[in-house]
């Protein structure tokens, strides 16, 4: 144990130097530029139509791995860029073309960076790599996800079902005071902005016309948009630097929070820019949970928070929607009451009868915040993981106990002979089923006396609404997921990784693709 304490305190000192030795390359390099120009030269570079590796339509397996680089890490670099800037915003007029080398070099500077083990994970060798590599894929796969399937599932979750559904709260009122307009027209100008930008520095000009038919958009609502999601320099530094939001050390300005997760919009002057395309879509999903989660908020205690029962409710019923998609011969089984009279249970949010074997679905809504991912302690997680996927599999436990014991009202199951526990999460972290999670999962479960017959599988809704489009009668949920978790390295997969490794074509989600589609029919109906 000493000779790897040892080693890991060499590997830490030599990490921080040469650290601090490309930091120092990249500082340089980075304030050559007017800031203004910059940021400009990396919203152009990572604009989709704009670069020549462009990932929608790569010329080669080079250029796609490029394009893939500049999209994940450009961000990273226009926010080390505001914290290291010289602060000087004149422009320089250098030439896309000239600065693209220089650029490149910044890139792959800051993928050398980010290669190396933070010191802030060293501090733990025994979760060191492991920790290291679920920080480093939930900051660069979220934003791999299909824009598309992005904004329809945030007009299902936040306008469509809270519209059709009793629930003891007003989304819509409240979305409205948050941001000073309606979720639709959040929607329209979302896509209004995305189709007329092109990476360059735009005004509120730009947003002329839409006062008129069909849209009907006032400016004063345009101007309400843009403050709620835009940072001038000097704010996005404060809130870079807050040491509630991050953490400390050289890896900080890579590894910690970003402003650009919740403001996407660089303003200044009336002018604004976006530099990942990507984080602004984005801004239609998870930071509008967490604002509506804030704006509900009475009090510290997150458990008496009147949006989170009810937004648990809406994304049950989201699942529900998707499911009606699944076309394998199974039998669909949304929740339902169970027990005496007297004492009344739960069954699990939604399950799927396949003859003798049923699969078990637990839904859950936030597993990680940002913070969570971003400084990665095995204590937090465990925390956090207790109160979502761990209570998730304890209640499937507890149901089949209830089947196994007869419990009224479970009649129909005494012929299942293979249970299959199944949680299925609201936000995109990743590598839930990996080695390092399962192990903290696994170790809790243990400690209650629970032990599955068939091994767990965690399933983000974004690999979800995959599986869900392959089910047909030759290939069912229950075959993949008995594939799945019958083999070792198949079962700490992520999913999308797995069925690549079949061989299997992921294809676009019906219910996502038909939701885009009538919402651009309605928008020219109006049009006309």
């Amino acid at each position: 144990m000493h000779d790897i304490d040892e080693k890991i305190r060499n590997i830490s000192r030599e990490r921080d130097k040469e650290v601090r030795r490309l930091l120092e390359r990249l500082r340089t390099n980075v304030r050559k530029f007017p800031l203004n120009e910059f940021l400009y030269l990396l919203a152009s570079f990572n604009w989709p139509g704009n670069n020549s590796f462009n990932l929608l339509n790569p010329t080669s397996e080079k250029k796609y791995q490029k394009g893939l680089l500049y999209y994940i890490y450009l961000p990273a670099l226009a926010k080390y860029a505001i914290l290291n800037s010289n602060d000087y915003v004149g422009e320089s007029n250098k030439s896309i073309k000239k600065a693209l080398p220089e650029v490149d070099e910044m890139v792959y500077l800051v993928n050398e960076i980010k290669d190396w083990i933070p010191s802030h994970l060293l501090k733990n060798p025994k979760f060191a790599i492991d920790a290291y590599l679920f920080q480093l894929k939930n900051q660069q796969f979220p934003f791999q996800e299909d824009p598309n399937n992005i904004l329809s599932r945030s007009l299902f979750l936040f306008r469509d079902i809270p519209e059709h559904t009793n629930y003891d709260i007003d989304l819509s009122k409240a979305f409205h005071e948050i941001y000073g307009i309606s979720l639709h027209r959040f929607w329209v100008l979302t896509l209004n902005l995305m189709m007329k930008y092109n990476g360059a520095w735009l005004s509120n000009q730009n947003f002329m016309g839409l006062d008129e038919a069909p849209l009907f958009i006032k400016y004063d609502e345009v101007t309400h948009y843009l403050n709620k999601i835009s940072l001038n320099y000097y704010t996005f530094k404060e809130r870079a630097k807050n040491p509630a939001l991050s953490f400390q050390g050289n890896s900080n300005q890579f590894y910690g929070y970003s402003p650009f997760d919740s403001h996407p919009i660089i303003f200044r002057n009336n002018e604004f820019l976006i530099i990942s395309p990507h984080h602004f879509i984005r801004r239609m999903y998870l930071p509008i949970y967490f604002d509506l989660l804030k704006y509900f908020q009475i009090g510290t205690d997150f458990r008496t928070n009147p949006f989170s029962s009810s937004f648990g409710k809406i994304f049950q019923a989201y699942v529900g929607k998707q499911l009606e998609y699944i076309k394998d011969g199974s039998e669909i089984l949304p929740e339902f009451k169970f027990g005496t009279k007297k004492e009344q249970r739960d069954f699990t949010d939604w399950s799927l009868l396949y003859e003798n074997n049923l699969i078990l679905i637990e839904v859950k809504k936030n597993i990680l915040p940002q913070d969570a991912r971003f400084v990665v302690d095995p204590d937090v997680l465990k925390e956090k993981l207790n109160n979502s996927i761990i209570y998730g599999l304890k209640q499937c436990h507890n149901i089949i106990k209830h089947i196994e014991n007869k419990t009224d009202g479970l009649e129909r199951f005494k012929n299942i002979k293979m249970f299959f526990p199944v949680i299925v999460t609201f936000d995109d972290t990743y590598l839930l089923n990996s080695f390092f999670i399962r192990k903290i999962i696994d170790d809790e479960l243990e400690n209650n006396n629970i032990k599955f017959v068939n091994k767990w599988q965690v399933l983000t809704i974004r690999e979800f609404e995959q599986v869900i489009s392959l089910c047909n009668s030759s290939q069912t949920f229950l075959s993949l997921l008995k594939r799945k978790i019958s083999s070792p390295e198949y079962l700490h997969m992520e999913w999308d990784s797995f069925l690549r490794n079949l061989g299997i074509e992921i294809k676009r989600n019906e219910l996502l693709e038909k939701k885009i589609e009538n919402e651009f029919e309605e928008a020219n109906k109006k049009a006309q």
